[in-house]
């Protein structure tokens, strides 16, 4: 399992591969501004990661943690949310799917 805790992602390249970002561990990581549109991000830990005006469409989400995460104006139009954790998370001007199945906002 990849761990990218608490670095600096600003510019970071993503790999072509949509589904190798699976079950990574982003916790703490600045992610803000990245279009991550389309990836296998499932069972991925955002744990008090910074993903403003991330743009997370069409993205496997199902069990990702965003506790504590900013997500501040993302869009996650389409993206599959399926028991994925938002507690605390930082929700402003996001845009959620228009399916949400067991989310949770506690």
């Amino acid at each position: 399992r990849v761990d990218f805790t608490n670095a600096n992602l600003t510019n970071a390249i993503f790999p072509s591969e949509k589904n190798a970002l699976k079950s990574v561990n982003f916790g703490g990581v600045e992610l803000s501004g990245h279009d991550l549109s389309g990836y296998d991000l499932s069972c991925a830990n955002f744990t008090n990661a910074n993903l403003t005006n991330v743009n997370l469409t069409k993205v496997n989400l199902s069990s990702a943690n965003f506790t504590d995460a900013n997500l501040s104006n993302s869009n996650l139009t389409n993206a599959n949310v399926t028991c994925a954790n938002f507690t605390n998370a930082i929700l402003t001007n996001v845009t959620f799917p228009s399916t949400l199945k067991q989310v949770n906002f506690s």
